[in-house]
């Protein structure tokens, strides 16, 4: 019988305080878009996955959740960075609370 390999190589352990449930990350990137909005930062979704350590499907979903709910509004705007200019969803808080 062959010699069974696995696969995977362990990155790095995430910090206690990583968001795990999905409330969690939903709170993580409403908290997020608050840091940024004190700032004067671009909200977009590359700024807010920089803050929150989440991936771009869970932080895409949980946004499309906030706007939806009314908590976060959206624009879509023409946007220069660091290597292209790319036109994508501007945030902006609508609800001072989640």
């Amino acid at each position: 019988m062959g010699k069974i390999e696995y696969s995977g190589k362990l990155v790095e352990y995430v910090p206690d305080n990583f968001p795990r449930l999905p409330n969690e990350g939903r709170q993580a990137v409403f908290d997020a878009i608050e840091k940024l909005t004190k700032e004067k930062a671009l909200i977009i979704a590359p700024n807010i996955r920089t803050i929150t350590g989440l991936g771009k499907t869970a932080t895409q979903r949980h946004l499309n959740k906030l706007v939806t709910e009314g908590y976060v509004g959206l624009r879509y705007a023409k946007v220069q960075l660091e290597h292209n200019t790319v036109v994508t969803g501007v945030y902006k808080l609508t609800k001072k609370k989640l």
